[in-house]
């Protein structure tokens, strides 16, 4: 499936990391808080959010842009500090599944 994961581009470690745990994912490095733009949307929208959570919210909507540019239907959306299992994707599998099963049954 699809992954994207929204993370703090100065954090250069950890982005390595990313890259290496989800080699094909597409990682949303762009408009970080000191971007110029992200000041600018949080004038505009009026928000009480720190830059860094503007940022955040920023990095979502262009991973569901992304995804709607794209016709992609269903995509994973994580941030950089995410903690999963080793089964996650086996686990998330089963619970597809299972809940495919449920809807089809009614």
């Amino acid at each position: 499936m699809y992954t994207y994961i929204i993370h703090y581009s100065k954090n250069k470690d950890l982005g390595k990391e990313l890259e290496e745990r989800f080699p094909n994912a597409h990682i949303l490095k762009e408009y970080d808080r000191e971007d110029i733009f992200v000041p600018w949307i949080k004038y505009i929208t009026k928000s009480n959010q720190e830059l860094g959570m503007v940022s955040c919210n920023i990095k979502h909507f262009e991973a569901l842009k992304h995804m709607v540019d794209n016709d992609i239907e269903e995509a994973f959306i994580f941030e950089d500090d995410v903690v999963l299992r080793k089964d996650w994707e086996i686990l998330f599998t089963i619970s597809i599944n299972l809940f495919t099963a449920s809807s089809v049954a009614k």
